[in-house]
C-alpha cells in the first residue's frame, strides 16, 4: 500500500524538478530569479500535463484528478519560490555570510515544508491511484523511472552550473 504512495509523492518531486534543467539551459538565469521561475513553472506545468495525458484517464479519474494537480502544482511553486529566493541571496551575496548552523538550520526548515507538501501530495493522489488499472500503473510506473533519469541529469546540469554549493541542500 504505501508503494503507491511513494510513487505518487515521487511524482511530485520530480514534476517538479524541471528546476535544475530551467536552471541549467540558460545560465544567464542565475541573475533573474523572475525568469528562471517563469521558466521552472512552464516546464513543470507541462509535465503535470503529460503525466496526465500519458495515465489516458478515465471519466471517473478525471473527477479524481484535480486535487492530485493542485497539490503537485502546490508543491512545484514552494519549491520554485524557495529556489528563487536562494537566487536572489546568492546574487546579493547574501549566502556568504550565512554561517554553517544557519544554512543547516534554513535546510532543515525546507525539508519541513517539503515533506508536508509530499504528504499533501500522497493523500490527494491515493484516491486516484487506487483506481488504476494495471497497464495504468505500469505507465505510471515506466514514467516516472524516465523522470528519476531526467531529474539526476538536471541534478547535475545544475550543480555544474552552478546552483547548488552543497551547503543550502536547494537540489532534492
Amino acid at each position: 500500500m504505501k508503494r503507491p504512495i511513494v510513487a505518487l509523492t515521487a511524482a511530485a518531486l520530480l514534476f517538479g524538478t524541471g528546476l535544475g534543467t530551467a536552471f541549467a539551459d540558460n545560465a544567464k538565469a542565475a541573475a533573474d530569479p523572475a525568469a528562471y521561475s517563469a521558466k521552472a513553472l512552464e516546464r513543470s506545468e507541462a509535465r503535470i500535463a503529460k503525466l496526465k495525458a500519458d495515465l489516458k484517464l478515465t471519466p471517473d479519474q478525471e473527477k479524481l484528478w484535480p486535487p492530485v494537480e493542485s497539490a503537485m502544482d502546490a508543491f512545484i511553486k514552494q519549491r520554485i519560490e524557495r529556489r528563487a529566493h536562494i537566487m536572489e541571496m546568492r546574487g546579493q551575496g547574501g549566502d556568504k555570510n550565512v554561517d554553517i548552523l544557519t544554512r543547516i538550520n534554513m535546510r532543515g526548515e525546507a525539508m519541513v515544508t517539503s515533506g508536508t507538501a509530499m504528504k499533501q501530495v500522497a493523500s490527494a493522489a491515493q484516491p486516484l491511484y487506487a483506481t488504476f488499472n494495471d497497464d495504468q500503473k505500469k505507465s505510471f510506473e515506466r514514467i516516472l523511472r524516465r523522470a528519476e533519469q531526467h531529474r539526476k541529469g538536471d541534478r547535475k546540469a545544475g550543480d555544474k552550473a552552478g546552483s547548488d554549493d552543497g551547503a543550502t541542500g536547494t537540489t532534492p
